[in-house]
């Protein structure tokens, strides 16, 4: 269900951006540049941990002090799923006032791209000592 809403996100950008005449109505996520942030995020997704990898070990030998170390591979999933906090992120980062419509015209008529990149330039200018 993670995958279809990643999906669907990415399928209502694009009728925004078409909305706003930033796409034609021939641009789809496969020939824009949408597709590759698409794909990196479902394979962010996809790293978690699984139960039928519960009883499966990665071990590593240390030859200088003669040691053994053994993890379990859901655990080294779950840290690595870390990287999930991205997501949150990016919800702080659109519920914000820079990303907005209105932040969004006054952006193209200064010639700026309102994004993510933007948005969070404004929040740390704004307010330095929180983020």
């Amino acid at each position: 269900s993670l995958l279809c809403v990643i999906i669907f996100r990415y399928i209502l950008q694009i009728k925004w951006m078409r909305a706003v005449h930033i796409m034609t109505k021939f641009d789809t996520i496969w020939n824009s540049k949408l597709k590759w942030g698409m794909l990196f995020e479902i394979c962010i997704c996809l790293i978690t941990s699984y139960p039928f990898f519960i009883d499966i070990w990665i071990t590593q030998n240390v030859e200088d002090y003669a040691v053994t170390i053994f993890y379990e591979l859901n655990h080294f999933l779950l840290v690595i799923s870390f990287i999930w906090i991205y997501i949150f992120v990016r919800y702080l980062l659109v519920s914000s006032k820079y990303m907005n419509a209105r932040a969004y015209r006054v952006s193209i008529l200064n010639g700026c791209n309102a994004n993510y990149y933007f948005a969070l330039k404004c929040l740390m200018k704004e307010k330095p000592l929180t983020l």
